[in-house]
């Protein structure tokens, strides 16, 4: 059919959202832009039959974005982190003298650090958005970024926020190794699994410092530390108050958020942020409730991508982290459940548009590009 572009394999990244509608050989829609595919051979079977971009629709795209060669989006920025992590930890794993891994890791908390300076919401947001990258990789640029935006919080001076991300993007080295068995394991863990769970951290710090060549105190104590709880119940040292200092102490709760807030095969459905904050704060003889109180402030009771589902029944995602108005939340889905081409702002103290409860991504998989668009217009 005049008018079509066949599409190649590298057109469709697994996971992210289509940005055009795909159209079999005769022009009937097979998949709307927003979409997404997230099983590997469905793509191959798709793309062996014949898939299509329609031209003008392409052509279209390029003519509403003039800007395209400007500097990338905060949020753009950071979902490239994720595929630079993954590759820096691949690499590493297969080939380490291949690669400087202080030197990436120290680059990307630079990077990390700069655009959570510009614009914290966008970086809260790709990551509270992403459902593509493998667990370890997000887990570990998440927590990176919420330690960054509550040291600032803190008042840490940058030189040492620079060590603690760098902490933060590093403290899960060691499970990263064999992290594909460990995330398929179903409950309960094996015997093995566990020692290596419980003996990750000091086994990451021997990486880090063996093989890498770090020696900065900081960094290697905070990934050391960061499974350590002030009344003495964490491991593996079993240190205790002023036994585990503010890296450890704050990588700890970002690392429990973090790991809270994402579905996990042996541990169960991801929580709701909120409902995280609130049992971190119940938690107080194991975390520093001043640190707990910095990092909720510094993220937002409802982190700015946390998907949201309104008592008109509308589905919503938080734009900011707001101020004395709180959060503010724009619906992307209608009550009846059609998405919207524009999302809505919603007031949320009011009773109608009031929030009710959490939301999952995949109940909103057509609006993605429309919830992108939030932070990378």
């Amino acid at each position: 059919m005049v008018g079509l572009i066949r599409i190649r394999r590298s057109d469709i990244e697994i996971g992210r959202p289509i940005r055009h509608s795909v159209y079999d050989e005769h022009g009937r829609l097979l998949l709307r832009a927003g979409m997404s595919i997230t099983i590997p051979r469905y793509l191959d079977a798709l793309l062996a039959q014949g898939a299509y971009f329609d031209r003008a629709e392409v052509e279209l795209g390029r003519l509403a974005a003039p800007n395209a060669a400007d500097e990338p989006s905060v949020f753009e920025r950071v979902e490239k982190l994720l595929l630079n992590l993954k590759h820096v930890y691949a690499t590493f794993f297969r080939e380490p003298a291949r690669i400087d891994l202080q030197k990436h890791i120290r680059q990307m908390a630079g990077q990390l650090m700069a655009a959570c300076g510009e614009d914290g919401d966008a970086a809260l947001a790709a990551l509270h958005l992403d459902q593509a990258a493998p667990y370890r990789i997000h887990h570990q640029l998440l927590c990176a970024t919420v330690v960054e935006l509550t040291a600032q919080t803190l008042g840490v001076p940058e030189a040492d926020r620079l060590a603690l991300v760098c902490a933060a993007l590093t403290h899960d080295l060691a499970l990263s190794e064999a992290d594909d068995a460990l995330e398929k394991a179903r409950p309960p863990l094996s015997f093995e699994q566990r020692a290596r769970v419980r003996e990750h951290p000091l086994r990451s710090v021997a990486i880090l410092a063996g093989d890498c060549g770090v020696t900065d105190a900081a960094w290697l104590d905070a990934v050391a530390q960061h499974h350590e709880r002030m009344d003495g119940s964490g491991y593996p040292l079993g240190a205790r108050g002023d036994g585990i200092g503010l890296g450890g102490r704050l990588l700890a709760i970002a690392d429990v958020y973090a790991a809270m807030i994402r579905s996990r095969p042996y541990r169960g459905n991801a929580f709701f942020p909120q409902n995280v904050l609130r049992d971190l704060f119940a938690g107080q003889h194991k975390y520093v409730p001043e640190l707990v109180q910095a990092l909720a402030g510094s993220i937002g009771l409802m982190p700015p991508g946390s998907i949201v589902r309104l008592q008109n029944n509308e589905i919503g995602v938080v734009r900011t982290r707001g101020g004395a108005a709180g959060p503010r939340v724009f619906a992307v889905y209608t009550p009846a459940g059609m998405p919207l081409l524009k999302p809505l702002e919603r007031d949320i103290r009011s009773p109608a548009f009031a929030v009710a409860g959490k939301a999952s991504l995949d109940e909103c998989r057509a609006a993605e590009i429309v919830m992108r668009r939030l932070w990378t217009a």
